[in-house]
């Protein structure tokens, strides 16, 4: 086999009878389509509204799934309520939280 027949073949192409190779047609690239998800902020870091409260406050750096759940159960919230139902107050109750957590010390950052 010769350097030109090698380079017209093809591993996922099918072979003609003639010899020749079919050509494989590519689906073109679509790019996603963006959701209207609403964004809110909670400490310096915009959370997706879609998401649950437990899983959101993770996504904020220095925050782990145990310290978000202790949050969650300190301040007697839903962990399974949306972010982009919370209203203000919430917020501010979550945040003050975080800057002065009142919470044992081995649920605390790692400093």
């Amino acid at each position: 086999m010769g350097k030109e027949e090698k380079k017209n073949q093809k591993a996922d192409g099918k072979k003609k009878e003639d010899g020749k190779h079919e050509e494989v047609k590519k689906k073109p690239y679509v790019k996603p389509v963006l959701s209207n998800v609403k964004l809110i902020r909670i400490l310096a870091k915009d959370l997706p509204g879609d998401k649950k409260l437990v899983h959101g406050l993770t996504m904020v750096k220095g925050i782990s799934w145990n310290f978000s759940n202790a949050v969650c159960h300190k301040l007697k919230m839903d962990k399974n309520k949306k972010i982009e139902d919370l209203n203000p107050e919430e917020i501010a109750k979550i945040t003050e939280f975080v800057k002065n957590p009142q919470l044992p010390s081995f649920l605390l950052f790692n400093i």
